[in-house]
């Protein structure tokens, strides 16, 4: 099992919205005024039709520690009472979930995390209702959370273009549709994509592997090596495959191969110093 229609890992520096999904019903992370004036978020358990803001966060870090900032509303960050709150600072979010291994970027699209924040607590989510006038009506929490991109591709034809999603609307929408198959919003809405394009292009349905599994014909998950990337072949499905490219991804200077050469070219230029040397005595 892996995403409910949407596959594949988001990477870094994605726009993503906050999605919940309990069962059949689609919630959506929206920002709303209180009485007092004060920001708050709450997941709206009617998407289409929010008076809410649907807040759209700015994916950076990695899989030990994910940051989320907005434009123009702050960053997703927690209070006094770790619930989840919109504040000045970014606060360090760990991402956690035990059902699959994680690979290719912070999150998996389709699988629900908790948040862990800096003092080791899970934030939890307010859920409800926002209605057209803005006002919310509070009917319960969840700690649960499903990153859905903005950016995402169907469509696509070998020696073809893949066509693209790129609003968050947008994947809002199939977000629900996918859930609601014969609702009237839903004729004509996409609803299975692929977070890479070259997946898309592939055109596999695929599942993730489990916790402590790695990439094979039955899943798509990480490689023993870093320097593997999991591919999908027509014929076999997916395997590890090594890829050049990997070799100067991340800190690649702090990789073994390259400490590994350093060495090597330092050992041989002290040869040479020492050729040079000896030849000079004799």
């Amino acid at each position: 099992m892996g995403s409910y229609w949407l596959d594949g890992a988001i990477p870094a520096g994605a726009e993503v919205v906050l999605t919940n999904q309990t069962g059949g019903q689609l919630a959506v992370l929206a920002g709303y005024t209180d009485s007092s004036g004060a920001p708050q978020l709450l997941f709206d358990t009617s998407p289409l039709t929010s008076g809410g803001t649907l807040l759209k966060f700015q994916l950076t870090g990695n899989l030990q520690q994910a940051l989320f900032g907005t434009t123009g509303s702050g960053a997703l960050g927690y209070n006094q009472s770790n619930q989840a709150a919109l504040t000045i600072n970014p606060a360090s979010l760990v991402p956690v979930q035990s059902i699959y291994a994680p690979w290719g970027g912070p999150f998996l699209a389709g699988v629900p995390y908790q948040l862990k924040n800096q003092v080791g607590k899970i934030l939890t989510f307010p859920m409800g209702q926002i209605d057209s006038q803005g006002q919310a009506t509070i009917t319960g929490s969840t700690d649960k959370v499903l990153v859905l991109p903005s950016l995402w591709y169907f469509g696509c034809q070998a020696g073809q273009p893949g066509l693209e999603n790129t609003e968050a609307k947008g994947s809002v929408l199939s977000a629900y549709c996918a859930l609601n198959p014969g609702a009237t919003a839903c004729t004509g809405i996409q609803t299975q994509g692929w977070t890479d394009l070259s997946d898309c292009e592939a055109g596999p349905i695929y599942s993730y592997c489990s916790v402590n599994q790695y990439c094979s014909a039955a899943c798509k998950g990480p490689c023993a090596s870093n320097f593997d990337d999991c591919t999908y072949n027509p014929n076999s499905g997916f395997s590890c495959q090594f890829d050049p490219n990997d070799l100067f991804k991340g800190q690649w200077w702090r990789q073994p191969w390259f400490i590994y050469l350093c060495l090597l070219v330092l050992g041989l230029l002290l040869l040479l110093v020492l050729v040079w040397y000896f030849r000079r005595l004799g």
